[in-house]
């Protein structure tokens, strides 16, 4: 996994490039029939494709974790500003005092006393 050479837009084309069971078992059977003959460059990258366990599996991970700065970097912005947020909110007097006279105002019109969260 060398993200030096190969960029996300390679593994990509790599995954498109993977050959279905069908195509490379009627490759293996011509190779069978015909082994005289030898095969064309394509064919002979589809078989080395699929000599390689779990390609299809490797390449999803390899563009994960190309992908995964990126994500990381978004998630991390979110949960930043959601816990800045909370702080602010937390050290507002103001805020606070709105929230008491929302709740005394409520307690008068449901006549009752709710001093509100513990």
């Amino acid at each position: 996994m060398d993200d030096q050479n190969m960029k996300r837009d390679g593994i990509e084309k790599l995954q498109s490039l993977i050959g279905t069971t069908e195509e490379i078992e009627m490759i293996k059977e011509a190779e069978r029939n015909n082994p005289d003959v030898p095969l064309g460059h394509a064919e002979q990258f589809l078989l080395i494709l699929d000599s390689i366990s779990d390609l299809d599996c490797r390449l999803k991970l390899w563009a994960f974790k190309l992908d995964f700065t990126a994500i990381e970097t978004d998630i991390l912005e979110a949960m930043n500003s959601l816990k800045e947020g909370s702080k602010k909110i937390k050290e507002n007097k103001i805020f606070l005092h709105l929230l008491s006279f929302t709740r005394d105002i409520g307690n008068y019109l449901n006549k009752s006393k709710n001093d509100g969260f513990q």
